[in-house]
């Protein structure tokens, strides 16, 4: 990227910039697409390693459904209910 390209983009977003810094922040843009660059390399290699081995997996913890066999109890252990519904506090404004 050079000077004037630098400047251009200074314009547009609205920032008042010297010769200096746009010779200064072209140096260093280039020096960051270059970085970038690199790590686009390592991770597309990472990828296909990744892709290609069989040991990549999902590791979920296996779902524990209980049922209650007497849910009034819980119900009346609650602090406050009515008709075999548990109130609590309103959380929603309307």
């Amino acid at each position: 990227m050079n000077n004037e390209d630098i400047k251009h983009l200074a314009t547009l977003s609205r920032l008042a910039i010297t010769d200096e810094e746009a010779t200064q922040f072209s140096k260093e843009f280039d020096e960051i697409v270059g970085y970038v660059n690199k790590i686009k390399e390592v991770v597309s290699d990472s990828d296909s390693q990744i892709i290609e081995s069989n040991e990549v997996k999902n590791v979920l913890r296996e779902d524990i459904v209980s049922s209650y066999e007497n849910p009034e109890t819980i119900i009346n252990e609650a602090p406050d209910h009515q008709n075999n519904f548990v109130k609590v506090k309103k959380i929603l404004n309307q």
